[in-house]
């Protein structure tokens, strides 16, 4: 069973690929995403610490919000509900030449 079994038809940029892997996900993040995901990470305890409400906890739970976010993000370019010619012109690239492997090849 898929992990996504009713993606709509009607995408409004094409699809790409339903059940991408996080390695493939990961790898195909753009810079504005990591742009993203450093305003998160550092921005929030930041505005946090000169608001004199600063706890050490806050800097990995937003790390891993900020992951959380840019991940969902290069999902929906996957998926075809953003802007996506990088990523299809990539992914096309990548599985004609055989670079593109599943999730469980290297897994022992």
């Amino acid at each position: 069973m898929p992990f996504v079994s009713n993606l709509p038809k009607n995408t409004p940029y094409p699809f790409v690929t339903a059940e991408p892997d996080p390695i493939t996900v990961v790898r195909y993040l753009r810079a504005s995403d990591y742009l993203a995901f450093g305003a998160i990470a550092a921005g929030f305890p930041s505005a946090f610490f000169l608001l004199g409400r600063a706890a050490l906890l806050q800097v990995p739970m937003y790390a891993t919000l900020g992951f959380a976010a840019i991940y969902i993000n290069s999902l929906m370019r996957f998926w075809g509900w953003k802007e996506n010619a990088i990523e299809a012109k990539q992914f096309a690239h990548d599985s004609a030449n055989g670079t593109l492997r599943p999730a469980w090849w290297n897994w022992q």
